[in-house]
């Protein structure tokens, strides 16, 4: 029966952990759009809604982000189902960041923040 306990609240631990660390790595100061202008003005971070991305799925996507010409950083979050993505601009577009995603097997939509 300690077992049982044991392993329940180190499972809820480990999962209040995961969801927690999400929401602190979030890009600080979204404001009104989900477009930011960074310090170097050809840098931007954007937020995009990945749909059907899970834990298992997480890296292909990760992976492929960093693998790509332009984009400078990135940062999946399954439990709330978002990328942040740090790009610069002159050297990709926010469709081919959205074309990289796609070819993970996933649909992604630049999210707007309220």
């Amino acid at each position: 029966m300690k077992q049982i306990i044991t392993f329940g609240l180190l499972s809820a631990m480990i999962v209040i952990t995961m969801l927690y660390s999400c929401r602190m790595q979030k890009p600080a100061g979204e404001s009104q759009s989900s477009v930011k202008e960074s310090a170097n003005s050809n840098l931007v971070d954007i937020t995009f809604k990945v749909e059907g991305m899970d834990s298992v799925s997480i890296n292909k996507v990760q992976d492929a982000l960093s693998k790509t010409a332009g984009i400078t950083r990135n940062f999946a979050c399954w439990s709330d189902t978002v990328v942040f993505v740090e790009y610069d601009m002159s050297v990709i577009t926010r469709q081919k960041i959205i074309e990289v995603i796609k070819s993970t097997g996933f649909n992604a939509v630049e999210k707007k923040t309220e």
